[in-house]
This record gives structure tokens, C-alpha cells and sequence, in this order.
């Protein structure tokens, strides 16, 4: 796959042909990615969604989920009132 996408203008719309092509494969490379390393974790007996938890990105989800855990504390003290 040419990397010449890579550094195209993805903000001027619309995207050329090439441009969409480009970033189906690379969605499309990181699921096989994604399913590949599920397999492997699997195999020596690891989670891989505790392992993206404890990642950076992880992190961020994790920190989304604890905000959205306290929002919905707060919402049913709200209706407790």
C-alpha cells in the first residue's frame, strides 16, 4: 500500500477516491491487527481488553467510563430527591 495517503490533505472534502480506498485498508488492517493479537492473548491465557485498558489509550477509556459511572451516581440521586 503506498504511503502517499498518508500525508494527503485529509481535511480538503471531498476525499479523492484514493483517500477513502487508503483509509478502508487501514481500518481494515487494524481489525486483522486487532483479531490477530485477540488469538495470541488467548492462546497464553491473557485478556487483551485488560491489556488496552492498562494501555494509554486504555486509560483514557477507563477515565471516560469513571466519568460516565459518577454521571449516572449523580443521576439517580437526582431522582432519589
Amino acid at each position: 500500500m503506498s504511503k502517499y495517503e498518508q500525508i494527503s490533505n485529509w481535511n480538503k472534502r471531498p476525499l479523492r477516491k484514493s483517500q477513502l480506498h487508503y483509509g478502508a485498508m487501514d481500518a481494515f488492517i487494524l481489525l486483522k491487527i486487532y483479531e490477530e493479537m485477540k488469538e495470541l492473548f488467548a492462546e497464553i491465557g491473557e485478556d487483551i481488553e485488560r491489556f488496552v485498558d492498562s494501555s494509554i489509550g486504555g486509560k483514557v477509556y477507563g477515565a471516560k467510563k469513571n466519568k460516565i459511572a459518577e454521571l449516572e451516581d449523580e443521576k439517580i440521586e437526582l431522582e432519589d430527591m
